[in-house]
């Protein structure tokens, strides 16, 4: 973790001394957990245009700070390969020979004033997969978690709701599903899948991640709080409410079923 961070700092560095900031600056900064890059990508994560994170890049490799790979297609693709080099040195294998100082300015790859490392073999080749950053693979479980909320909000709107209703004491049978669901599992996931939430926003790479996770917390977990709850302890005080209680309470569980399904989306554009 220390070699990265002094990368990162040797890569602010160089950016300062460049006189870019902004774009340049942010990308730059996100390399220790990002080394893989392309444009859509990249765009998505941080929410700026495709031309401006065009821009940086191309200011990045005149600096020496990115590589670029082979392209995919049209898509042209970069790599920190310092990043790489400190992130796959612990998985050399007697298949890989001894890594060797490579000077990027005569690879070809613009100006540098320090020396960046990778082994003989091709940098297309190194597993991607072994360097997932932990931010990244938090949006994907949070995502996850916000999309198994969804559809156990959405098995109640869809179905289990309009077969209460057409039970004679569909009020007795709702008052056992509330007592019931303020147990494990459901309030680990609701409330654990909150917790992931707080953690992107405050770690969680870009905009739409954020956004999705705030929708989480305010549509689905504020929801269930703000109107759910009250309306399931009213029941349980009065059962006359059934007929109001099952179109208000369907209503708000449908809205934090829509919440939860668009914060699972917004959390896997990242």
């Amino acid at each position: 973790m220390d070699a990265l961070l002094r990368l990162q700092e040797q890569y602010l560095s160089l950016v300062r001394a460049s006189a870019t900031q902004g774009v340049v600056r942010d990308i730059a900064e996100s390399l220790i957990a990002y080394p893989y890059l392309d444009v859509p990508a990249t765009a998505r994560r941080t929410g700026r245009t495709s031309q401006a994170i065009l821009t940086a890049m191309n200011k990045l490799l005149e600096l020496g700070v990115l590589a670029e790979r082979p392209p995919a297609g049209r898509r042209r693709r970069f790599v920190a390969l310092d990043v790489v080099r400190v992130l796959s040195a612990p998985r050399q294998t007697d298949r890989r020979r001894p890594a060797r100082p490579v000077d990027v300015k005569s690879a070809g790859h613009g100006r540098c004033s320090y020396q960046v490392f990778c082994s003989e073999l091709d940098i297309s080749t190194v597993k991607e997969a072994g360097t997932v950053p932990l931010v990244e693979l938090l949006g994907t479980l949070t995502a996850v978690g916000c999309a198994l909320v969804g559809g156990v909000f959405f098995a109640f709107s869809g179905f289990v709701m309009p077969a209460l209703g057409r039970l004679d004491d569909g009020a007795s049978a709702m008052r056992a599903v509330n007592v019931t669901a303020v147990r494990p599992p459901l309030m680990v996931l609701l409330f654990g899948t909150a917790a992931a939430c707080v953690a992107v926003l405050v770690v969680g790479p870009g905009v739409l991640p954020r956004v999705g996770a705030g929708l989480y917390l305010a549509g689905t977990v504020g929801v269930t709080i703000a109107a759910n709850v009250p309306l399931n302890d009213r029941l349980e005080r009065d059962p006359s409410t059934w007929p109001a209680y099952l179109r208000a309470w369907t209503r708000w569980n449908s809205l934090r079923t829509a919440a939860a399904t668009v914060a699972s989306v917004l959390l896997l554009l990242a």
